[in-house]
Formats: structure tokens, C-alpha cells, sequence
């Protein structure tokens, strides 16, 4: 997926852990200390014509879940993502596990280190983006705009993915990449051919750092209580075989939702692609999100494309 206007090089057939070495070589790892735990940060400092864009991964998961796609979007802004509390390189939460919890560290530490900066965009997949409408609302003077990705809190528009499986801790490697690559084509990716050594390797690293059980929250109805209250431009990118979507009914439900609270609120779907959007379709991600961020930038002022 190596193109021209990429930031830096990557050899997408390297092993992983040379593949996710090189991204994070790049960019400034930033760890900040809260009264409840610490959380860990990366930074791409991009060109400084465009507002910073924040990205927050999905439950279970990392600043890895991003990787596909941020070689090309730190070639034209400036990249935050966060390893939310309780998952990826962040700690444990002291005392009180709850979402709340989350959204006052992540909010604490956007304000830490995007100081100087007038607006910022963000973008939030799945669980993250719970979290994502929480600091938007936290911080809703300073975000300019909120994308969702395959977003969980929608209620009972929320499909429950049965099958998963977690590995035992004696499980032999062959058995537990055999679970993980089952559990990928069962929720994150439609396409089997995209599920590759990577992936498998990502989600297996994923799960294994993970302690917030975030399934309760992405199965409620937090999205549907917060998103009426934002003044933040919202839009949506979604998956058109995302497991936890309940097919184009689904999506088209979910897009109705955001044009009653903003008539031009962006929502694009990709076709053939699953929930794991910007990882099983990269491209055509990049591609949307950047027109979700231009329309941000010119004030709202295109016509949104009908899905």
C-alpha cells in the first residue's frame, strides 16, 4: 500500500514487529502521568498548515489498530494517538474501571500536549468512539469535528458478535494464532485474503495487553445520549460488512441519526470492507477521511455524498 505522498517508507513484507518498529520510529513517544495511572502517546509531527488529527483505537486494542494508515495522514497533518487506559502500553486505571475514568485521562492529556493549538480534529473507531464523543465534549471549543469509525454505542443498532473465542494461557502459538485469525474474520475483517501475518499478529498483541473490559459500554447507548449534545461537527465512516452493524438497514438507521442532528453530517460507506475499515482497506479510508477532514476545514460548506 507504499504510495508516493507517504510520510516514510514501509516495507509492508518486513516481519511485524520490523513493520510497527519502523512506524514508531517515527514519531515521539509521549507518556504522561495522571493521579489514576499513566498514559502513553505517539506523535507524528506532520506539517503545521493542517490541525493536529487525534485518533483513539477500539476496545481491546492499541495505537496498532491505526497502522495501516499513518504513514500516509502524518505526510499532511500532524498524528496523535493514544493507547487508551487499561489497554496497549497505558496502565490499569486506580480505583474506579469506568468510562468515565478513561475519557478524563485521555481529555487531560490532549490538553497536555496540544496546548498551543487552536482546533484540533479527531477520529474514533468502535469503543473509541465512546470515548472520542467524551472529549469532544470535554474539549468541544478546541475539536472541530468527531468521525466515527464502525463506532459501538448505538443500542440496540448494535449487533452482538457471537463466537469469539479468547486463547488459554497454555495454548501452544499455532493454537492461539489459530483463535485470533478466527476471531479477525469473525468481527474486524470481511475479506479472508486480507487477514495476514500482520493482522493476526496485531490483534494477538492487542489482546494480550489488554485489561478494560469495553463490551458492556460498546453494547449500550452512550453514542445515541451524547452525540445531540455536541456542538462538534459529526460524521461517520463505516464498513458495508461491518459484523456489529446489522447490515445496510443498520447503517442507513445510524446515517438518518446524525443527518436529524446535522443535516450535512458526512457518512460514507465502504463497500465489501468489515469493521477493521482502515486496516482492511486503507486506502479507500484515507481517502474518505480526507474529505471528511476537507469538508471540516472549509466550514461544512460541500454537499455530503449520499450512501
Amino acid at each position: 500500500m507504499e504510495r508516493q505522498e507517504d510520510a516514510f517508507y514501509v516495507d509492508w513484507n518486513a516481519p511485524p514487529i520490523r513493520v510497527i518498529e519502523t512506524i514508531s520510529n517515527y514519531a515521539e513517544r509521549i507518556t504522561l502521568q495522571h493521579k489514576k495511572g499513566f498514559m502513553v502517546w505517539r506523535f507524528w509531527d506532520g506539517p503545521k498548515n493542517k490541525a493536529p488529527l487525534l485518533l483513539l483505537h477500539g476496545g481491546w486494542g492499541s495505537w496498532l489498530h491505526w497502522i495501516k494508515v499513518i504513514p500516509r495522514l502524518a505526510a499532511e497533518r500532524p498524528i496523535l494517538v493514544a493507547d487508551l487506559p487499561a489497554m496497549g502500553d497505558s496502565s490499569d486505571i486506580e480505583g474506579a474501571r469506568d468510562l468515565d475514568a478513561i475519557c478524563e485521562m485521555v481529555s487531560a492529556g490532549v490538553k497536555d500536549i496540544l496546548p498551543k493549538r487552536n482546533v484540533f480534529d479527531l477520529c474514533g473507531f468502535s469503543f473509541g468512539g465512546i470515548v472520542g464523543a467524551k472529549v469532544a465534549l470535554t474539549c468541544e471549543n478546541e475539536c472541530r469535528s468527531l468521525t466515527l469509525v464502525g463506532a459501538a454505542g448505538f443500542g440496540n443498532l448494535h449487533v452482538i458478535v457471537e463466537g469469539l473465542k479468547k486463547p488459554f494461557s497454555f495454548s501452544n502459538k499455532g493454537e492461539k494464532f489459530n483463535i485470533h485469525k478466527s476471531n479477525l474474520e469473525k468481527l474486524m475483517i470481511a475479506d479472508d485474503l486480507a487477514i495476514d501475518e500482520l493482522s493476526i499478529f496485531i490483534h494477538q498483541k492487542n489482546f494480550e495487553k489488554g485489561r478494560f473490559r469495553s463490551r458492556r459500554i460498546s453494547q449500550g447507548a452512550a453514542l445515541i445520549e451524547l452525540l445531540p449534545r455536541l456542538s462538534t461537527k459529526i460524521g461517520g465512516i463505516w464498513g458495508e460488512l461491518d459484523a456489529t452493524a446489522g447490515g445496510i438497514e443498520g447503517l442507513k438507521q445510524r446515517q438518518e441519526f446524525f443527518r436529524k442532528l446535522q443535516a450535512n453530517s458526512k457518512f460514507d460507506i465502504i463497500k465489501g470492507c468489515g469493521h477493521w475499515t482502515m486496516y482492511e482497506k486503507p486506502i479507500e479510508f484515507y481517502d474518505y477521511l480526507r474529505e471528511h477532514l476537507t469538508f471540516y476545514e472549509n466550514g461544512g460548506s460541500q454537499t455530503p455524498r449520499s450512501a
